[in-house]
């Protein structure tokens, strides 16, 4: 079993929650917690809490920060808060109380949990700043964020996540981790279905709050990509994709470019990204687990 934290700011993209349903059903997940970050933390935890309520399990949620440490929120609000107005959670979520439980949890079972962020670094970038010791602490770092070349494409030249709050990332890029695993938006993006797609492919008991906030989502959007269930299938399919180890550096010389992030490879570094997927195999395994009923 994977001791898992799960850091996300679901309410915004949709990819959220496709990674938070499959690591709720899936059976090598023990799942300690779930955690929020970004504008309106606690509406984003509310949905989380959500999923947790038709999971059949306890899982802990708790609200984070909801303001980058420096500079101004990108993401203010949580969109498919929404669905908040059909959906009532059942469940408790423990308010801002975010960086303390990740502090607790990792040092209750030190160099055991792999804690998956797919959201701006906020609550992780505070965390190590008020504790530099614990990222030690843990068995490994899952992200989603950063971009690889820099390359203008058509969703431009930065990655979100590291836009959102760019100290927090620095702070947890410079951070010793015993293992960081990068999932870059270069290798994430390539992967993209239609509304459509998600109709006829997601079943199970996280469907219909699935598709009440893909509606929101396909709102401003046609399609949607899998960036945070890429991560989050790591840390059971490690296999499914292939890495280059190098280091990775957020640049905070300039404010033209504070989200910008400089990949250097070297064979034995620190870092290691996610360069090759194997897509089919990939969806396999996520849809396999996202949309089973029984419980574990």
């Amino acid at each position: 079993m994977e001791k898992i934290i799960f850091d996300t700011d679901i309410g915004s993209d949709i990819d959220d929650a496709f990674a938070l349903g499959y690591l709720l059903n899936h059976p090598e997940c023990e799942l300690l917690g779930i955690t929020t970050v970004s504008g309106e933390a606690e509406k984003r935890a509310a949905l989380c809490q959500l999923f947790v309520d038709r999971s059949g399990k306890t899982v802990p949620v708790h609200s984070g920060i909801s303001k980058p440490i420096a500079y101004e929120e990108l993401q203010p609000r949580c969109p498919q808060a929404r669905v908040l107005e059909r959906f009532s959670p059942t469940g408790s979520v423990s308010e801002k109380s975010a960086v303390d439980f990740i502090r607790q949890t990792v040092l209750k079972y030190p160099h055991e949990v792999t804690l998956i962020s797919v959201a701006p670094l906020t609550n992780l970038g505070v965390l190590f700043t008020l504790d530099p010791d614990i990222a030690r602490l843990l068995k490994r770092v899952i992200i989603m964020g950063c971009k690889v070349d820099n390359h203008p494409d058509f969703v431009g030249r930065l990655d979100w996540n590291v836009l959102c709050d760019p100290i927090a990332a620095k702070i947890v890029l410079d951070a010793y981790i015993p293992e960081l695993i990068i999932y870059p938006c270069d290798v994430t993006y390539k992967l993209h279905h239609s509304p459509d797609y998600l109709k006829t492919h997601v079943q199970g008991k996280y469907r219909e709050l699935i598709e009440a906030m893909s509606e929101v989502w396909f709102e401003r959007f046609d399609g949607y990509s899998y960036h945070d269930p890429m991560a989050a299938a790591y840390a059971f399919r490690p296999e499914l994709v292939q890495v280059q180890r190098g280091q990775m550096r957020v640049d905070l010389m300039k404010s033209g470019t504070l989200s910008y992030t400089a990949w250097q490879p070297q064979s034995k570094g620190h870092h290691a990204i996610a360069c090759e997927l194997d897509e089919d195999g990939f969806l396999e395994e996520l849809y396999t687990h996202l949309n089973r009923e029984e419980e574990q």
